[in-house]
């Protein structure tokens, strides 16, 4: 494989070609409707008892739901890692020869342009800790969750 970056299909452009602020914007919204989406699953199950709920239909509804989020939560985040990797690997050289006397303006606009990724980690943590507060066998039930959700939705949490 070349060291060309893999794009999302479904969006297809790289998701750096989005401004800071965008990349901001999205990455909140993702993660408010997965805590949203977190919240009514877990009442969900609560309710799992009232015969009255077509809780099958519903749950089915919840678990696609989640997976669509934690796809393009997961695809954020690896696409986030892979640039802050290579800005760093491009940065490190560069320091040593950087010239002095910058100015304020500019330092300004730099940060102003430059996506927090470490912030909106955070963020995105948290949004996933919430999906292992729900009971994801019982969401499923009768069958298990998929095993490729749950490695995407594991090695998420993991990345560093």
């Amino acid at each position: 494989m070349s060291g060309k970056r893999l794009t999302n299909p479904c969006c297809g452009s790289d998701l750096h070609a989005l401004p800071a602020l965008a990349k901001t914007h999205l990455v909140d919204s993702l993660c408010s409707g997965l805590s949203l989406l977190n919240a009514s699953a877990s009442a969900l199950l609560e309710a799992h008892d009232d015969p009255d709920t077509d809780k099958d239909t519903v749950a089915e509804q919840h678990y696609s739901a989640l997976k669509a989020y934690v796809f393009f939560l997961h695809w954020i985040a690896n696409q986030a890692e892979q640039h802050q990797k290579e800005s760093a690997a491009k940065a490190a050289p560069a320091a040593g020869t950087a010239g002095k006397g910058r100015t304020k303006a500019k330092k300004a606009a730099q940060i102003s342009t430059t996506w927090d990724w470490d912030g909106d980690r955070e963020k995105l943590a948290k949004a996933f800790a919430g999906i292992g507060q729900i009971d994801l066998w019982q969401l499923c039930s009768p069958n298990n969750p998929e095993e490729a959700f749950l490695m995407l939705w594991s090695q998420t949490v993991s990345t560093p």
